[in-house]
């Protein structure tokens, strides 16, 4: 799912170069989607939790006392497995753009990783899928001074979320380098 947020500088300022805050102009963010919310998993978990315990104590008290500690481990499981794949759907990467500078913002609920560049020297390269229903793979490739650094971007998007990603940045004044099937430079 992608997010776009215009002239918010006043509720997520960011750093420049300096380190001073800098007026952002937009803001992109980049998430997964999400079928089911943390409470919701839980109130699934409660659920399943409850029939679980009411079937394996009937099938205690009929002497089958061994699947009371399974359906413990099988709700267990369901929990730790419902947990991960809720935490990575908190995964973000954030886009601020202002002026000439950009700011990439990847992390879970806060920023963990922070890359800054400026615009004109960070580019777009797209790897297309060989199946028409694949999503396409975005990276940024920001050139500072003598360091290069290629930072993927929005790769748990779907096919539709992915194109329009592509075509904020494009909007931003990013430049395309490399738009090929594999990696491989079409000529």
């Amino acid at each position: 799912m992608i997010t776009i947020f215009a002239n918010n500088n006043a509720n997520y300022p960011a750093l420049g170069y300096s380190g001073a805050p800098c007026i952002i102009t937009q803001s992109i963010i980049a998430q997964p989607n999400q079928s089911a919310s943390w409470q919701t998993n839980k109130q699934l978990i409660l659920c399943l939790g409850i029939f679980s315990g009411v079937i394996a104590t009937v099938f205690g008290l009929l002497g089958a006392w061994l699947i009371l500690p399974l359906a413990g481990i099988e709700i267990t499981a369901l929990s730790g497995a419902l947990y991960v794949v809720c935490r990575k759907q908190n995964l973000r990467h954030v886009l601020h753009f202002s002026g000439d500078q950009l700011v990439i913002e990847k992390g879970i609920n806060h920023p963990e990783q922070v890359w800054q560049s400026s615009k004109q020297s960070t580019s777009i390269i797209v790897e297309r899928q060989a199946h028409p229903w694949d999503p396409i793979k975005i990276s940024l490739t920001c050139f500072n001074g003598a360091v290069v650094e290629q930072i993927s971007v929005g790769d748990f998007l779907n096919k539709e979320d992915s194109q329009q990603l592509l075509e904020v940045l494009r909007q931003q004044g990013l430049i395309v380098r490399n738009d090929s099937v594999s990696g491989q430079i079409d000529l």
